[in-house]
């Protein structure tokens, strides 16, 4: 992935352009500086713009792109943004008073095409994945989230003091590129609150709050250029914090290549096997916890593969800290199956029925474990009545999730599938509110349950949020009416008896 700085700064002066990143040639992110710095063989080509705001800053672009390239344009340029932030761009910048060569009606060249996004749900501008998520600033202001199926690219968009973006970081780890805003300097934080925007300090406390490291790398734009030497010496001052101000003309690039990772599985199995855990019961409960850490304790880094589909491995694990991905693969294809966490066990069922591996996992994060083989498991289940009745809760709960995936097998299009593993979630699963019945999902997750591929999900959830037969918020569904969901199903099923009879 490639990302060219065309603007990034707070302000317009000779020395300095406004915000806007083009990502691979292919996407641009905000438009302040686009049509004075892309060539117009660039601007022609380009089909696909995001807009993080409204603010004349970051969308004035989008008037001189279209009018340099209105009658030289094959495809219409597609604009993506929340509804406020779309209308208005509608209502205010491209009126036929202001731009007198703009008229939306005409049919006779392509123009320009405007997509509203939910927050929070991914969906795909051509040969990207993006997700925004609100961030605190103007209504409809977003923070976007960029992945090329390699690299993830966070940029934070101008904002105030915020949560869902840093407990995004926070949750999934940090993504490989992320772009945030410092307007003013320290001693202004009164105004930076007031006009939701961010200083040093507060982007500081923001990091810390998303668990980020202090040597992981954090690029800073935005500086009002009336304040440009001041909020330079602070960003380099914080000597704890690994801050680079960008410049305009600057490019970011993220290898495409990943370095091999480490698979585990031979080292863990030489450090348990035939160990037995033995529990002195007089003993202080911390002094046995450090010993089974010890003799059962193993370490992973991010990327690490702790176990691959196909082996032979028996060992299970229990984490003690950080998150596993475990993954299975089908020809090209690969599939999250689950994101684990503190306290949560895998590896159980090769033990069990003595197969191969039927998935990969690995770690997420740095994740500490505790490895056991079969002698030591059946041990613990003897010795632990409460280790038993969790994974007998645990395997019962997969097992019902495998009867849901089974019944939607019955059902022939992927809106049924979903339509009727959300229904079942409201009603197992879903706490009622006066706004209809929470569930605490993610897309990956009902991507798992109900059997549809991730990318067809994505474009099904955004039609249904669309046409409000649910809402989006972090991590979570609400389903307002799930009666209003099984008279669609049955809609569905009746379009396609009539259309297939």
């Amino acid at each position: 992935m490639e990302i060219k700085i065309l603007g990034c700064s707070g302000g317009r002066t000779p020395d300095h352009e406004l915000t806007s990143y083009l990502i691979d040639d292919s996407l641009l992110i905000d438009t302040g500086s686009a049509a004075s710095t892309m060539s117009l063989e660039l601007q022609e080509n380009l089909n696909n713009i995001f807009i993080t705001h409204a603010h004349l800053d970051h969308i004035i672009g989008i008037a001189h792109i279209y009018d340099n390239t209105r009658n030289l344009r094959v495809h219409p340029l597609h604009v993506y943004g929340t509804e406020p932030v779309l209308r208005n761009i509608r209502e205010h910048l491209l009126v036929p008073s202001i731009m007198p060569n703009y008229n939306p009606k005409d049919k006779g060249e392509p123009g320009i095409n405007f997509h509203p996004i939910a927050l929070e749900i991914p969906f795909r501008i051509g040969n990207f994945e993006v997700e925004a998520y609100p961030v605190n600033h103007t209504p409809g202001a977003v923070a976007v989230r960029v992945s090329d199926g390699l690299h993830n690219f966070m940029f934070t968009g101008d904002t105030g003091r915020t949560d869902r973006i840093w407990n995004w970081i926070k949750r999934k780890g940090m993504v490989d590129c992320l772009i945030a805003e410092v307007s003013f300097p320290n001693k202004m934080h009164e105004l930076a609150e007031v006009s939701a925007h961010l200083t040093c300090q507060s982007l500081i406390e923001s990091l810390v709050k998303a668990e980020i490291p202090g040597d992981a790398k954090v690029h800073v734009v935005h500086l009002k250029p009336a304040f440009m030497d001041e909020l330079l010496e602070e960003i380099e001052g914080e000597e704890d914090w690994n801050l680079i101000a960008l410049k305009k003309g600057d490019v970011i690039r993220l290898d495409p290549g990943k370095k091999e990772p480490r698979i585990l599985q031979e080292e863990i199995e030489e450090k348990v096997t035939d160990k037995i855990p033995e529990f002195d019961k007089a003993s202080d409960l911390y002094e046995q916890r450090e010993k089974m850490s010890n003799e059962f304790g193993v370490s992973a880094a991010k990327g690490d593969v702790i176990f691959q589909q196909g082996d032979t491995s028996t060992i299970m694990y229990i984490i003690q800290e950080g998150k596993v991905r475990i993954v299975r693969k089908a020809f090209r294809y690969e599939k999250t199956l689950a994101v684990l966490g503190q306290g949560d066990f895998f590896g159980e069922m090769a033990m069990l029925n003595n197969r191969p591996r039927s998935a990969t996992a690995v770690a997420m994060t740095d994740v500490k474990l505790l490895a056991f083989d079969r002698k030591a498991f059946e041990s613990l289940i003897l010795d632990n009545f409460g280790v038993a009745l969790r994974i007998i809760r645990t395997l019962s709960n997969r097992l019902q999730d495998a009867d849901g995936l089974i019944e939607n097998l019955l059902y022939v299009d992927p809106e049924s599938k979903i339509i009727n593993t959300l229904i079942k979630a409201a009603y197992d699963e879903g706490i009622e509110t006066s706004e209809g019945f929470v569930i605490r999902t993610t897309p990956e997750e009902l991507s798992d349950r109900s059997g549809v591929i991730i990318e067809t999900l994505r474009d099904i959830l955004t039609d249904l949020v669309k046409n409000k037969m649910i809402l989006a918020r972090r991590e979570t569904l609400i389903i307002p009416d799930p009666q209003k969901l099984k008279r669609l199903m049955k809609f569905l099923e009746l379009k396609d008896e009539f259309l297939t009879a």
